[in-house]
């Protein structure tokens, strides 16, 4: 589906399916793209890439140079899978693929049981940090011993005949090993994995600096709002390694899947206000309706493509309104939410499909605060009344209490022309009683009258 209706001239290759890592030619070389690099750090970027660990292109010259860098049927595993293998050079090779998928069949598995295969892709990692700020890679947990082991087992073994280290090296993880001596070269190198069947904290342990959270994404997308409320109450430690998204290559368009610009928006609004890194996938912001393959070298004119058209200013409010120092790099705290019955009764029940936390700046030990902002979400079709207070005694709402103590002060919607006068003592205390309708959210500032 996300190929149809192109022509056959559109289809390019697989930017996932590599030959080398080097820069074309006919595009300047390494040279290039090393001065494209400087260019952007000059204006306060960084340049992340992607690194495909687990395979290589079919058409990669160590299918001939060296084959024993390749998993190979050595036991008619091709004949009890004939659609997982290829033949070339007299050999057959195994398809690229990962425990549960089916393989790509533009690409080739690497063999990490044999050591040079190993030294070969770190040495591709240290090529990157020569030149850039950081990798992307692919499917990281692929290459995690656990999932080699499951995947592919005695077919990792060194090929007979040849030298191989010892054991204990071949059987060991990849990952740490790869990560420290990158970081040697370029200390401040980012290693983002992408990650799948809620491998993120094995693979921060093995070093990496962000994962991405596939199940955040997968609960905003079925309107699962006590579920996104119980990841927000992980440890902040653990959140703040996080890549939360809405969107990506790999999955449907966000205004497809969220067809409601209201839930669109909400689930923005979470995604772009938790803790962690954060992505908006190209399209996303313009409200794009069609999921295209990266095999394709085009895509679908804008006017042909966009169903609602206001889904580009809200997104541009959004964008302005998260990025002050409070939300994208301040301090983080939770809110207590409580919801109120019809009858206007207060029983003091926790109400999770209402989600609100405040963020401020600068964090702690950097003044006084500059910046404070409450961050409200009613993610759920129903409306609802609750209270919103501040966590009795925890750092935010004790510096909180010393800064606005006795001032009378606002909560300022940057998402609306919404206001509502407070007094810190409101919401440090019982709380501010709100009026939410289904899936709306607010940015509040905290201003002064």
């Amino acid at each position: 589906p996300c190929m149809s209706g192109f022509p056959e001239s559109a289809v390019g290759s697989s930017p996932f399916a590599i030959t080398d890592y080097a820069v074309a030619d006919d595009l300047g070389g390494d040279q290039a793209l090393e001065r494209l690099c400087g260019r952007i750090r000059s204006r306060c970027m960084r340049v992340i890439v992607d690194f495909v660990p687990n395979h290589v292109a079919i058409d990669h010259a160590w299918v001939t140079t060296h084959p024993h860098y390749l998993v190979q049927s050595r036991h008619g595993e091709h004949l009890r899978d004939p659609g997982g293998y290829f033949a070339a050079n007299e050999r057959m090779f195994a398809y690229g693929r990962g425990l549960l998928w089916e393989p790509w069949e533009d690409t080739v598995q690497l063999n990490y049981g044999e050591p040079e295969v190993r030294q070969a892709m770190l040495s591709v990692l240290k090529k990157i940090a020569g030149i850039c700020d950081g990798v992307r890679c692919d499917v990281a947990m692929l290459v995690e011993q656990e999932l080699l082991q499951s995947t592919w087992g005695n077919q990792l073994l060194p090929e007979p005949g040849l030298k191989a280290l010892a054991s204990q090296q071949v059987n060991s993880e990849f990952w740490p090993t790869a990560c420290s001596k990158t970081r040697q070269l370029n200390p401040s190198f980012v290693f983002i994995a992408e990650s799948y069947w809620e491998r993120e904290k094995p693979l921060m342990d093995k070093g990496f600096d962000f994962c991405y959270d596939k199940v955040f994404y997968d609960r905003l997308v079925l309107g699962d709002g006590e579920g996104v409320d119980a990841l927000l109450n992980l440890d902040r430690g653990y959140q703040d390694k996080l890549v939360r998204f809405l969107e990506n290559h790999d999955e449907d368009r966000a205004a497809n899947v969220l067809p409601n610009v209201d839930q669109h928006m909400a689930a923005a609004v979470l995604t772009l206000t938790s803790p962690g890194l954060h992505f908006v996938h190209d399209g996303q912001q313009t409200g794009r309706q069609r999921r295209v393959s990266m095999h394709m070298t085009r895509r679908l004119p804008e006017q042909d493509d966009v169903i609602n058209t206001g889904l580009k200013a809200r997104y541009q409010m959004l964008l302005q309104a998260v990025n002050g120092a409070a939300v994208r790099n301040g301090g983080w705290e939770r809110c207590n939410i409580r919801e109120i019955l019809e009858d206007g009764a207060d029983l003091g029940v926790a109400c999770s499909r209402v989600m609100t936390h405040f963020c401020w700046s600068p964090e702690e030990g950097g003044g006084p605060f500059t910046e404070v902002v409450v961050v409200v979400v009613n993610y759920s079709p129903h409306t609802v009344t609750a209270r919103i207070s501040s966590k009795v005694g925890s750092q935010g709402t004790c510096m909180l209490q010393q800064l606005l103590q006795g001032r009378d002060i606002i909560l300022s919607d940057r998402l609306s022309p919404h206001s509502i006068p407070i007094s810190v003592e409101t919401f440090t205390g019982e709380g501010v009683r709100l009026i939410l309708q289904p899936w709306t959210s607010h940015i509040f500032d905290i201003i002064e009258k």
